[in-house]
């Protein structure tokens, strides 16, 4: 993904879209809310990590 990429996908994660992505043939979602809590789950409901911000969640992720 390139920069421009990365802050298109960064603002609209800040505006409430969803995205699903696949990492070693496991499908997630990355989501942040209206609240300011942002959170990474497993599409199988099986796993989620729960962030206080979107920044916080960006940087696990890198």
């Amino acid at each position: 993904m390139n920069k421009d990429d990365y802050m298109l996908f960064k603002e609209e994660l800040s505006r409430g879209e969803e995205y699903l992505f696949t990492y070693h043939d496991v499908n997630y979602w990355i989501s942040h809310g209206p609240n300011g809590d942002s959170s990474l789950a497993r599409d199988d409901g099986t796993y989620c990590q729960d962030f206080n911000s979107l920044e916080e969640l960006l940087k696990k992720l890198n």
